[in-house]
């Protein structure tokens, strides 16, 4: 891909522009012009003749320079490096200072890079970098720098050549910053690969480069762990790609959606892939394949794997998938014919990557079928073949394995103290270790074999033989009467091998104690084991519906109420069949489905009339109703509830609801105040009030809304209901902007529940209405109170920085600093934490005392880097140092809010470069940053504003009254009424 881009790079620059031939007048001109001429045609050789003829005649010509100059460029069109080489040396010997000096020091530069000799060509460039800091020639410099130094292994100072050439927008830089991404992705650091290909696109859409970096883009951040973003980002690149690009970016896709485990839709594009792509149909067959193993549909994987090995016979991939077959046959149990598949591997591919594995597959498969001579047969073969292969320590135990099954005990342990003679660092070696705490279970010493399997589990966590020891540990625990320590070793298990086949039992077992302790993940596993290794037992039909409970309890809606509907399809007359049934409409409603859980919910109520379910049944038959936005409906459903439902309380204030919501406030009013006559303690008379509230308000009723919850705060004075109706008096009022009358309620609230939950609140409501009524102090007094008593509460934090804040409008700075203080002493970690330093900041500032204030600034900085508040400080940092005339601290400060923003801060920091320059006397530059406001932040028409203004006055200083003027007329017409169109008339009448 690199020497693509060099390609690119230089292609772009022809030689210098200063070499156009003179007119003919002279001798010497004409000469030249000549040679010239020659040049341009690509007579190179003969040129380089008549160079050398016109220098000999005419040394002291005017054109010498430019000659000598040709004479290096002739051999370097035509490969002729180290002539051309000594030329551009010479050349630069003579000419120091020519205006073709900086060509002839790039030429040389690029001859060594082409000549591979790249530590002179860094070593050329770096000068160049010193020497001719604004030639032209800098960016493709630098390229090529980042170029010479990635052969010579030096990553980091290529990364930093790119990116001084990256600062360009032209190709070279466009191409370095595409370097760029390449090292970081080379290096895995994908996070930064991904944002300069992003960079790239951004800069050239539309372009080759722009596009392909689209699909490097996406490369990345897929690499990277991010494949939802990467979705999104191929996706895009699959419409500007063509040819293989395109192909790679649908495979890139493919594999997006696999990592998201949305194996489903990562088939499409593989699909496509594999249709059209002959270089990456396998791996996308491949893709198909494992996309289905995921899902663990092993048969729909077998059949894709099988799709490899017919489509592509002689490809890696397809000796993969014949392995791969076996496995999938074995997790379906289908034992023999995983064994013939394994036989296959290693028979069809004798040499090939999956040989030993397809014959360590057999030898394993025989295990496990009960073969174990066989076994033994395929183990001495794989001892024989590959003694020391990949599978040699795993042969021994296996072996050892086979023995025990014979009860050959000397034979496995000298199997088992070969792996440890020979692989003592291997996993292998762990797995022996694993033996013996089983043969001491299998002799009847539970505590022995506990403290062998503890020891093995705690020095070898990740080894393969894991399930098994896991296993065993829960047996011997289980033995010893230890359940919890035995519930963890099966739990443990069973979340990294559900599909092993030695112990349903312990599965459900788990199940059990997971479910209990709301460890639904855990459980879900332990059932599904349970299910799918024991389908025929008395347990698999109650393992299933705990499947759905589990994946209710996770919030998996609709695979919760696809396990439902399996349990009521397997026994539709049995003891849990009504129960499933009302699970699938509770894991429809929850999923938004509601036509179907009200099917689900009407079914019940049809087939299972005396199911205790019917209750609920018939209320979520309502709700779903409710939901679905069929509000009459849904009350004829609420109105079949008994009266003496523990439901019918809510469904009555649900039909209110329902005719609130169809607009009939009269009805609505009926269904509420039928709540209070028929169910005044219930919780949801509270909610009633409310409603009436709400009815009211639409009506236009304020006084008699609150009128309403007073009479009933009368009537029902304690309890949680009055309690919560007293606070919502107050928001009620303050919602109104009444605010004098939520002063009182809520104090009312605070005399009559003062240890209530919602009593810090209150205080902090408290405070924010007596701001609003002006009254500062009182409510500054209110916050600090609050704080004060209430320290651990949601508000406290958000009350001091209130405090704070109204304490600086008003110029009380020392106070809000101690409050700042307090706040960040007790609230550390509280996401109110940068405001209080940029309030500090503040503070010192309003005293005088910069220094304070320069250091709270630089410390929000510091701390919270990428936070708004931290752009914040940093432009104050600014505004201080163009106070202070130091401007180019300013420009440091101003370029980290523009490289990171792009809001109404970008605006703010975009004209404070202006007023940097301005302070500086820079008048040019500062009318160029302020206009640029107007250009980059339109949308922001206060800034723009402001920014035309001054740019008006730059104008004025460099004697430009009419442009000036211009500008004054233009905010004067757009801002009519404020403040900057009344300065706009004031310039102009002054004029």
């Amino acid at each position: 891909m690199f020497p693509l881009l060099l390609t690119l790079s230089l292609a772009g620059w022809t030689g210098p522009e200063d070499l156009e031939a003179p007119v003919l007048r002279a001798p010497d001109a004409r000469q030249y012009r000549f040679a010239w001429e020659l040049y341009r045609d690509g007579k190179y050789g003969l040129a380089a003749e008549a160079l050398r003829d016109f220098l000999r005649e005419y040394p002291q010509s005017p054109w010498v320079p430019k000659a000598e100059f040709l004479l290096g460029e002739c051999p370097f069109r035509e490969g002729g490096y180290k002539e051309a080489l000594r030329a551009f040396r010479e050349f630069l010997r003579k000419y120091p200072e020519d205006a073709l000096a900086d060509d002839a020091a790039y030429r040389t530069g690029q001859i060594l890079f082409r000549l591979e000799r790249y530590g002179g060509a860094v070593d050329v460039f770096h000068k160049f970098e010193e020497e001719y800091p604004e030639s032209p020639l800098l960016p493709d410099v630098q390229y090529l720098l980042g170029e010479a130094l990635f052969r010579l292994g030096r990553y980091e100072e290529a990364l930093r050549a790119y990116g001084r050439a990256s600062a360009d927008t032209g190709k070279a830089g466009t191409y370095a910053l595409y370097a760029v991404g390449w090292v970081h992705q080379r290096q895995e650091r994908y996070d930064m690969a991904a944002q300069a290909f992003r960079e790239v696109v951004e800069r050239a859409p539309d372009s080759d480069l722009g596009r392909s970096s689209r699909l490097k883009w996406g490369e990345a951040l897929l690499r990277g762990g991010k494949p939802e973003e990467a979705s999104g980002v191929l996706r895009e690149a699959i419409g500007v790609l063509r040819g293989r690009e395109r192909a790679y970016a649908r495979y890139l896709l493919g594999e997006a959606y696999y990592q998201l485990g949305q194996y489903g839709r990562a088939r499409l594009p593989y699909r496509k892939v594999s249709e059209e792509s002959r270089d990456l149909a396998p791996k996308a067959q491949m893709g198909i394949a494992w996309s289905y193993f995921g899902e663990k549909d092993y048969r729909e994987a077998i059949r894709a794997f099988q799709e490899v090995v017919r489509r592509f016979p002689g490809s890696p991939e397809a000796q993969e998938a014949l392995f791969q077959l076996g496995v999938c046959r074995r997790r379906l149990g289908e034992l023999e014919r995983a064994l013939e598949t394994f036989r296959r591997v290693w028979r069809d591919f004798p040499e090939g990557e999956f040989a030993e594995d397809g014959l360590y597959g057999a030898a394993e498969t025989s295990y496990t079928l009960g073969r174990y001579a066989e076994a033994l047969g395929y183990l001495r073969m794989l001892r024989e073949r590959y003694p020391e292969g990949k599978w040699a320590p795993a042969v021994l135990v296996l072996q050892g394995a086979c023995y025990m099954a014979l009860k050959r005990w000397d034979d496995a342990e000298a199997a088992y103290r070969e792996v440890l003679k020979r692989f003592p660092g291997d996993t292998a070696a762990a797995e022996a270790r694993f033996q013996l705490g089983w043969s001491l279970y299998r002799k009847g010493k539970y505590g022995e074999a506990v403290e062998v399997l503890w020891d093995f589990l705690k020095r070898h966590p990740d080894h393969p033989s894991r399930p098994d020891a896991l296993l065993l540990m829960g047996e011997a625990e289980y033995r010893r009467e230890r359940y919890e320590a035995a519930r963890e070793a099966y739990s443990e298990f069973l979340k990294e091998f559900p599909d092993h086949p030695k112990a349903p039992s312990a599965w459900y077992g788990v199940g059990w104690a997971e479910l209990r302790l709301r460890e639904y993940g855990e459980a879900l596993s332990a059932f599904q084991g349970v299910v799918s290794r024991a389908p025929g037992s008395e347990l698999a039909l109650d393992a299933e519906f705990r499947v759905g409970d589990c994946l209710f309890g996770m919030e998996e809606w609709e695979r919760a109420f696809r396990a439902y509907e399996v349990v009521l399809r397997r026994d539709p007359g049995g003891e849990l069949a009504d129960d499933a049934l009302y699970q699938m409409g509770m894991s429809a409603f929850r999923s938004e489905r509601y036509e179907r859980a009200l099917e689900a919910f009407r079914r019940l109520l049809r087939e299972y009339p005396t199911s205790p379910h019917r209750d609920e049944a018939q209320y979520m038959a309502g709700r779903a109703l409710f939901r679905k936005g069929e509000f009459r409906d849904a009350v004829e459903e609420y109105r079949r509830l008994a009266d003496s439902s523990p439901l019918a309380p809510r469904a009555q204030y649900d039909i209110g609801d329902a005719f609130y919501n169809l607009g009939e406030l009269d009805s609505a009013e009926v269904a509420y105040r039928e709540v209070l006559r028929r169910f005044p303690e219930r919780s949801v008379a509270a909610d009633a009030v409310v409603g009436l509230q709400w009815c009211y308000l639409r009506r236009g009723q304020v006084e008699e809304a609150v009128a309403l919850a007073d009479s009933f705060l009368e009537a029902h004075p304690e309890g949680e209901m009055a309690e919560y109706l007293a606070f919502r008096k107050g928001d009620l009022f303050f919602n109104l902007k009444k605010h004098y009358q939520a002063v009182e309620a809520f104090r009312e609230f605070l005399s009559k529940y003062p240890e209530s939950s919602l009593a810090p609140s209150a205080l902090y409501w408290i405070g924010m209405a007596q701001k609003e009524l002006g009254n500062w102090r009182e409510a500054v007094t209110t916050w600090k109170d609050l704080a004060l008593r209430h320290p651990k509460s949601d508000v406290a934090p958000d009350a001091m920085l209130r405090a704070a804040e109204v304490l600086l409008e008003k110029g009380e700075n020392e106070e809000a600093l101690s409050v700042l203080r307090s706040f960040l002493s007790r609230y550390p970690e509280a996401e109110g934490a940068p405001g209080a330093l940029l309030f500090i900041g503040e503070a010192y500032v309003g005293e005088g005392r910069r220094l304070e204030a320069r250091e709270a600034f630089r410390r929000l900085v510091w701390e919270y880097p990428e936070k708004e508040e931290a752009h914040r400080a940093r432009l104050r940092l600014a505004r201080m140092a163009v106070e202070e005339g130091k401007g180019e601290e300013a420009r440091k400060w101003l370029e980290e809010v523009l490289e990171a923003r792009s809001d109404e801060l970008a605006a703010e920091a975009q004209f404070l470069l202006g007023d940097a320059a301005f302070a500086e006397g820079k008048w040019k530059d500062a009318l160029a940053e302020y206009l640029k406001v107007k250009y980059l932040y339109p949308a922001y028409e206060d800034w723009t504003a402001r920014a035309l203004l001054r740019a008006g006055e730059c104008y004025e200083r460099m004697g430009e009254a009419e442009k000036a003027q211009e500008l004054y007329r233009e905010v004067a017409g757009k801002h009519e009424r404020d403040e900057f169109g009344k300065e706009a008339r004031r310039r102009l009448r002054k004029k």
